[in-house]
């Protein structure tokens, strides 16, 4: 399912930091990692970048 998602713009709901990144949820619970150092909280739109096994990876909007 990750991968169908490259490509798209998805709202995340950013609930914790790891790594030194932000990371979220899709409205549809899709695990996001965002490809910024960059504090941020709540929701964000999200750029999906890439796939890698169940994770998805994106960049601000």
């Amino acid at each position: 399912f990750a991968a169908s998602l490259v490509g798209t713009e998805q709202e995340v709901f950013v609930e914790e930091h790891k790594d030194g990144r932000p990371h979220g949820i899709t409205s549809n619970f899709q695990p996001v990692v965002l490809e910024t150092s960059t504090p941020v909280h709540g929701l964000v739109r999200v750029q999906i970048t890439r796939a890698e096994g169940p994770l998805c990876f994106g960049r601000l909007q």
